[in-house]
């Protein structure tokens, strides 16, 4: 095999074990390996009851128990990206549609006929169909998102 399809194999075997390491350590399978000097730094940022500074390693696991423990715990290392930016798409609508019904229920209602003279109203039938319309848009991509989210989970079993 050529030495850089070797190279490139391993960087990914590398890639693969240190993301199932990090997940397994998530989901609370590791072991608390302690710090010599019993001091704090970057390789033992935990510290114990005791006062004993640890660092968490996770437990070996073959990856027939990984993919069950995956399976089960229903998490992954990444979220759908696509999803997400759904996500605060919708939570943008609904931000914006509040603030355009305060913004755009105030009006100017001028006295009477011969006068030059207006004041400003509310009115919240204005605002109620801003805050409406932004409520199910919102409402729709949230459900969207969630679809996203369903599909993606369903494809990675």
């Amino acid at each position: 095999m050529n030495e850089k399809v070797i190279k490139f194999l391993n960087a990914r075997k590398e890639e693969e074990d240190k993301n199932k390491q990090n997940d397994l350590v998530k989901l609370g399978f590791y072991e608390k390996v302690y710090s010599e000097k019993n001091e704090w730094s970057y390789d033992y940022p935990f510290e114990d009851s005791d006062g004993k500074y640890y660092k968490k390693v996770a437990i070996d696991v073959s990856d027939e128990e990984y993919d069950k423990i995956m399976k089960y715990a229903a998490i992954s290392s990444k979220k759908n990206s696509v999803s997400v930016a759904i996500e605060v798409i919708a939570q943008l609508i609904y931000i914006g549609g509040f603030i355009s019904g305060f913004i755009f229920g105030q009006h100017e209602v001028i006295q009477d006929i011969y006068s030059t003279h207006t004041s400003t109203e509310f009115s919240i039938r204005i605002a109620i169909t801003y805050w409406s319309i932004a409520f199910i848009s919102g409402t729709l991509l949230l459900g969207f998102a969630e679809i996203i989210k369903l599909l993606d989970k369903i494809s990675k079993k």
